[in-house]
């Protein structure tokens, strides 16, 4: 671009291009010229800096998952990480969209928007479904309970089996970034859980309103203070 600018041929990486050099060839006429481009590639460099950057936190931070009891359910415990990154990212990402040197790197920060939205989305459910499941499932594993709700007790098995298998695969992959991009029905079936879970009719609505018409037994659900649910009071 300086060669453009000034019209004239050089070759920068040459051992002999000298001060001198310079001087012959009258860059220091283009002295503002010149001054404008380092500065809009210095400000350019920044920002692909500033991009390898983000990759690099997203090649690191892995999600939290822990054994739940022993029936081969993972749980996600820590989410600290996750949250502060895509915090600190988030930030990054407007800078550089107010940058005017932004123009080369728009795809870039626009797939990055894209990715960071997509982790925060599903961690967020995650932790929603995964609220009511442990819940529900200190409940559910009672037989006075399946006994007495046959239908909801079902219901919760299919969300059972379909969670196991979103957090297995999360176990096998457990890149923050490669994990919640996965393909197939997996993250189908996340959401599903999610309408399964909070939908009026589901079991965790239904447990809701046991509280109020006659005791339930089984698991924790004696305890009103029990995550996920707002027991109704008695009359």
């Amino acid at each position: 671009m300086i060669k453009e600018e000034v019209q004239r041929q050089f070759d920068q990486d040459n051992k002999d291009f000298t001060l001198e050099k310079i001087i012959d060839l009258g860059l220091e006429q283009h002295t503002e010229e010149i001054c404008s481009i380092s500065s809009a590639a210095t400000k350019e460099y920044a920002i692909e800096q500033g991009l390898q950057a983000i990759e690099r936190t997203w090649t690191g931070i892995t999600l939290d998952l822990v054994p739940y009891k022993d029936k081969g359910h993972y749980r996600l415990r820590g989410t600290e990480e996750i949250f502060q990154g895509l915090e600190d990212n988030q930030v990054s990402l407007s800078t550089m969209k107010a940058s005017p040197y932004v123009k080369s790197f728009e795809k870039q920060v626009d797939y990055w928007e894209r990715c960071l939205s997509r982790i925060m989305e599903a961690v967020e459910i995650i932790l929603t479904v995964q609220r009511q499941w442990l819940y529900l499932e200190n409940i559910f594993h009672g037989e006075d309970i399946r006994t007495q709700l046959p239908k909801e007790s079902s219901d919760f098995d299919v969300i059972d089996a379909n969670w196991k298998i979103i957090m297995n695969r999360l176990v096998e992959e457990n890149n923050a970034l490669r994990g919640t991009h996965q393909p197939g029905k997996g993250w189908r079936g996340l959401a599903q859980c999610s309408r399964a879970l909070t939908a009026d009719g589901s079991p965790a609505r239904l447990i809701g309103r046991t509280w109020k018409g006659r005791p339930v037994t089984g698991g924790r659900e004696s305890s009103p203070s029990a995550p996920g649910i707002t027991p109704q009071p008695k009359p």
